[in-house]
């Protein structure tokens, strides 16, 4: 801290524990509160706190390396963009609504990605897909969801909740008409493979 000057250059290695992450000059959160401070895009950044972190408002949008060593998790600030590789040692990334994230190369460990995503408008059908693989319980995770194994409703628990599907996805192999060719999920565990379409009823969150 103080009127100097902190200079992160290219190739150089951040490691911060700040739950705060690190910030940008003004402000005055983090580890590091010089007047001046000057982030390189090409420079890898690791969070490995003991405590959830957010990555902060001073970290580039595109970086060299990017870790993550924190069982309890880490959340970006903005949209992060990983040229190098992005190590998931331990714990979460997590993307809220509206943050994109694009790392071609990966070194996942005890970690794995959450994307958030807000749906708002009238109840009505939503085309939806995951960019990653995942299940279908885990991707509609807070969504209200009817009519297959592990749904919110689910006819084989409750007896009585006999409602039609409200997630389908369309199997273009299948013999039948095309209404035909919509399908339901198996259960809530089965695999949503990346990048498959589906036909989503919102109704809203679950109650």
């Amino acid at each position: 801290e103080g009127t100097g000057t902190f200079e992160l250059q290219s190739g150089g290695t951040l490691e911060t524990g700040s739950t705060k992450g690190i910030s940008a000059r003004g402000t005055d959160t983090g580890n590091i509160l010089t007047s001046y401070r000057s982030y390189s895009t090409g420079a890898n950044y690791f969070y490995i706190g003991s405590k959830h972190q957010q990555t902060g408002n001073g970290l580039p949008e595109t970086v060299r390396d990017f870790k993550i060593d924190n069982a309890t998790g880490v959340t970006v600030t903005s949209s992060l963009r990983v040229t190098g590789t992005l190590y998931l040692t331990d714990g979460s990334l997590t993307l809220p609504s509206g943050r994109e994230l694009l790392a071609n190369d990966k070194n996942i460990g005890n970690g794995d990605l959450i994307f958030k995503r807000i749906i708002d408008g009238a109840a009505g059908w939503r085309m939806l897909s995951s960019p990653v693989a995942s299940t279908y319980g885990d991707f509609l995770d807070g969504t209200l969801t009817q009519g297959y194994p592990g749904a919110f409703y689910d006819a084989a628990v409750s007896p009585n909740d006999t409602l039609q599907p409200n997630v389908f996805y369309y199997k273009t192999d299948a013999n039948g008409t095309d209404n035909q060719r919509w399908r339901a999920p198996q259960s809530a565990d089965a695999t949503l493979t990346a990048g498959r379409g589906l036909d989503v009823y919102a109704f809203g969150r679950v109650p």
